[in-house]
């Protein structure tokens, strides 16, 4: 008999992607060789964590919703999910998509659509996101914005190498992060280990993809004529890069301890760095009644025990995506002995 309630965090069975670039950083920063019995072997370039997107969608692994598919839980629960506020504003849609990206070579330079052009030509959301690098190579950057003024009609005579160079590039590590509306003209280099934060969409046009050819000796698609259309000309560099300083509060508050990096019209995320600071075992209150949203905790860093409702008790890992439902309102992180716990909290 279904609940009329949620009231405990759903954990997903991670969707893995392999990719043409993809790497194998993922399975290991996760803590398992078989990642739930589901990884592949080689070229993982993404591992979806939450996702509502068509064909792609999260399984519950945990509790009495154990087996049912995200679209499906919000469908059943609504508000008690959601949040009264998201569900007028994306009635029984989940609106955000988080992944972690593993860029063993060069990804192709991109563009994302608006809301607007995105719903005439494909019937879902555009697609603005966030980046926060997890982990990098020494070399490696990341190519987010223009570097100078420039044209729909300059951009549109450019190849190669010339596309490459009209960007701004950005060497990178650990703790960086970039905001990318869409419309932002980019690319994730080689090296780059990134959470990504971003609406619930998988649609991508390719400007640029340095020739390479699939397993079958093939050059994969262009999109060269929607990006043009898609392209914010306006959009530079650095207005991409969120410049932050880290902050750890004393009190056993996690809004204390939070720094908001984002916060916009598609979600608002803090990056939170707890400790227990010697102490044999400490935790941590986050108390989100107020935000009448669902909150996603991405585990960056470190691992806590969640704990929530009466003696309920949840483990979080590097790699662990969390959905902590609108209903729920109020969780806590304990702390081991000289732990560390970072993740990023996204709400709307």
């Amino acid at each position: 008999m279904q609940r009329d309630y949620i009231k405990y965090p759903l954990k997903f069975k991670p969707v893995f992607k392999q990719t043409i670039w993809g790497g194998k950083k993922i399975a290991s920063f996760m803590g398992t060789d078989d990642a739930m019995g589901n990884f592949p072997e080689d070229n993982v370039g993404e591992c979806w964590g939450v996702s509502a997107v068509s064909g792609h969608e999260s399984e519950v692994v945990n509790g009495e919703l154990k087996g049912a598919l995200l679209p499906d839980v919000v469908s059943l629960y609504g508000a008690k999910l959601l949040g009264n506020r998201n569900v007028e504003r994306f009635g029984n849609t989940f609106p955000l998509l988080v992944k972690f990206i593993d860029a063993a070579k060069d990804l192709s330079v991109q563009v994302h659509p608006n809301d607007i052009m995105a719903g005439q030509l494909h019937n879902c959301s555009g697609k603005t996101e966030m980046w926060y690098v997890i982990d990098s190579e020494s070399d490696a950057e990341l190519l987010s914005g223009f570097a100078n003024d420039m044209s729909k009609e300059e951009f549109a005579k450019m190849e190669g190498s010339e596309i490459l160079d009209s960007l701004s590039r950005f060497k990178i590590k650990k703790g960086d992060l970039f905001y990318l509306p869409a419309g932002t003209v980019h690319s994730i280099g080689a090296g780059a280990f990134i959470a990504e934060i971003q609406q619930s969409s998988d649609i991508t046009y390719r400007i640029y993809d340095f020739d390479r050819v699939d397993g079958s000796g093939n050059k994969r698609e262009l999109h060269t004529g929607q990006a043009l259309e898609a392209i914010d000309f306006t959009i530079k560099g650095d207005n991409c890069k969120i410049l932050y300083k880290e902050r750890c509060g004393e009190s056993n508050d996690i809004w204390e301890s939070a720094f908001e990096v984002v916060s916009g019209k598609y979600f608002s995320t803090s990056v939170v760095k707890l400790h227990s600071n010697g102490i044999p075992a400490r935790r941590y209150t986050l108390n989100y009644a107020h935000l009448d949203s669902f909150v996603i905790i991405t585990c960056v860093g470190g691992g806590a025990a969640l704990q929530y409702g009466t003696g309920g008790q949840m483990e979080i890992h590097c790699g662990d995506v969390v959905l902590l439902p609108a209903d729920l309102e109020e969780v806590c992180f304990e702390l081991a002995q000289g732990a560390k716990f970072e993740f990023l909290e996204t709400h709307i």
